[in-house]
């Protein structure tokens, strides 16, 4: 989940997680969260607005990420080795 204070911490090394989720409507530029987080999918959830989203979704098909909007499609699965 995104932690406020993010934003204000920096790491030595960036860090790699399978998915991140965007939730509570946060001001983050995919483009910044990028520089610290490396990330197989983005999962956008309903507690977004719409113009929010729309606009993630656009800087995401620049960046080349995969993007799932959640409150389009709830149900998510993630397949176990």
């Amino acid at each position: 989940k995104w932690a406020p204070g993010f934003r204000a911490r920096r790491f030595r090394q960036g860090i790699d997680v399978d998915a991140v989720l965007l939730t509570g409507n946060p001001a983050i530029k995919l483009c910044e969260l990028s520089k610290q987080v490396s990330y197989g999918i983005l999962l956008i959830d309903g507690t977004n607005t719409e113009w929010r989203i729309k606009n993630w979704v656009m800087e995401a098909e620049r960046l080349g990420c995969t993007v799932r909007i959640l409150k389009r499609r709830p149900a998510f699965v993630v397949p176990l080795p």
